[in-house]
């Protein structure tokens, strides 16, 4: 938790002062990890400091950057973590927040990673009334 405190805090430093992509890019080449442009910088910074695997390092750079999203409705990291389900609640909460963007047009989420194609109704809505009738006939 201290980990990703610090990583939060300084993520913050680095949009106050406008070196958030400049940073990540220094700090992936003087460690040696991979830059990446279109990569999070929260996520770069995980990747250069932490030795955890892929999996976690993930969940991290989610609940991050869903904790940077919310961060005026919570006094600090702590409390949003406590309010959201923990790191793995505000993890997911930043997911569910993403899937609409990666859900294809024409598709519809279906559960969690599902996507199908939208069938049309058989029936117009627009005909079912509001007491269950269809045009003068009771629905069976």
């Amino acid at each position: 938790m201290r980990l990703l405190q610090s990583i939060f805090e300084f993520y913050k430093v680095l949009r106050a002062t406008d070196l958030t992509g400049v940073a990540a890019k220094w700090i992936a080449e003087l460690t040696g990890s991979p830059w990446r442009p279109r990569r999070h910088p929260l996520r770069t910074i995980i990747d250069a400091i932490s030795k955890a695997d892929r999996k976690t390092k993930s969940r991290w750079s989610r609940a991050l950057r869903f904790a940077w999203r919310e961060r005026r409705n919570y006094e600090n990291l702590q409390d949003c973590f406590e309010a959201n389900g923990g790191i793995a609640g505000c993890a997911d909460k930043w997911a569910t927040l993403r899937a609409e963007a990666r859900t294809p047009p024409g598709y519809v989420r279906v559960g969690g990673e599902y996507r199908v194609p939208k069938i049309p109704f058989f029936v117009g809505i627009e005909l079912l009334s509001p007491n269950g009738y269809y045009v003068g006939e009771k629905l069976r």
